[in-house]
């Protein structure tokens, strides 16, 4: 897949993500993305352009990436508020699962890859989510950062849904 804009180009543009699924994306994923993007705009959280290729909404940011693979980055401010919630419907392994780890920790699955090859950070840190101890985790971020990065399926988007559910309830709580 290559996308026919370059960056300075979709930052004029701002375009619309559908625009780019519909054109970019084939058979099932096409259809999978495009309800899960229509979840986003249903529940409030409508993707804005922020970058080459994503949207974001301050929930989560969307990443349209080569062939029919997407990167969904989950920003899960207030986990700990709906925890239980998560453990009592079986979420637990979306998250573990999907930890931001840091790319320059040699123990990270990520190691040698990564966000800034050339800035040396303090090679991960240690984070408790979900009662389990994780090493290894991006600093450069205030909050543990949960990334899906695959060829999504249907159950794997379903559970990405509940848990910005969960986070928009957790925040929408103390208005």
């Amino acid at each position: 897949m290559s996308f026919p804009f370059s960056r300075k180009e979709q930052e004029k543009l701002k375009s619309k993500i559908e625009d780019f699924i519909l054109e970019y994306l084939d058979g099932d994923t096409k259809e999978i993305v495009l309800d899960f993007v229509a979840f986003l705009r249903a529940n409030s959280m409508p993707p804005k352009w922020c970058t080459t290729n994503g949207w974001t909404n301050g929930f989560c940011q969307v990443e349209l990436l080569k062939g029919s693979t997407l990167a969904v980055l989950m920003h899960l401010t207030r986990m700990k508020e709906y925890e239980e919630m998560i453990m009592n419907e079986g979420l637990q392994n979306l998250i573990c699962d999907n930890v931001f780890y840091c790319a320059h920790d040699p123990k990270s699955p990520l190691a040698g890859k990564g966000c800034n090859p050339k800035k040396r950070c303090a090679y991960g840190r240690k984070v408790t989510v979900l009662g389990k101890e994780l090493f290894g985790v991006c600093p450069n971020r205030p909050i543990p950062v949960f990334e899906f990065y695959g060829t999504p399926d249907t159950n794997t988007l379903n559970g990405i849904k509940r848990l910005l559910e969960l986070e928009k309830m957790a925040r929408e709580a103390d208005k």
